[in-house]
């Protein structure tokens, strides 16, 4: 699916948003759901800013793709409690982005950062890596950007209870 045909069926469906087919449809999704969702597919989508990104999510942890049109380097995922946390070692912002997911419909799912309320996404579920999103030959691991956990971005919802 292109873009832009995306684009006209996530305008289409939040226009009118079509009935649940079953009641997990509007939920918050489990970790187990989200593991599920992500681990070896892509999510093309965009964010509440109209910034278009499409991800392969490796089962490795490695995330291939673009974000904004800029090709995603050293990008990593992880499962936090219920949420997906991502880190990019060439943002300008360090640390992770962490999103909880819910799903919209069979392939549509809606996420939001969770240090940003104002901050979301919409997105279709590609199996596999349909796009074939790469390294492009300069292969990268995650165990370094995972290491920087704690940042200034860190929220306080994935600090240790005190």
């Amino acid at each position: 699916m292109t873009v832009r045909a995306f684009a006209m069926v996530v305008v289409a469906g939040l226009a009118s948003p079509p009935a649940p087919a079953s009641a997990a449809e509007g939920d918050a999704m489990s970790a187990a759901e989200v593991v599920e969702l992500l681990t070896g597919n892509t999510l093309t989508g965009r964010y509440s800013n109209g910034t278009s990104y499409s991800e392969y999510h490796a089962p490795n942890g490695v995330v291939y793709g673009h974000n904004n049109r800029r090709p995603v380097v050293n990008g990593c995922w992880e499962m936090r409690g219920h949420l997906a946390c991502y880190y990019y070692a060439e943002d300008r912002q360090r640390g992770p982005f962490c999103w909880s997911f819910r799903r919209l419909t069979s392939v549509g799912f809606q996420a939001t950062l969770v240090d940003r309320d104002s901050v979301s996404i919409v997105a279709v579920l590609e199996k596999g890596n349909p796009r074939n999103h790469s390294d492009n030959g300069k292969p990268w691991t995650c165990e370094p950007l995972q290491s920087r956990r704690t940042t200034p971005r860190e929220h306080h919802a994935l600090r240790p209870a005190r």
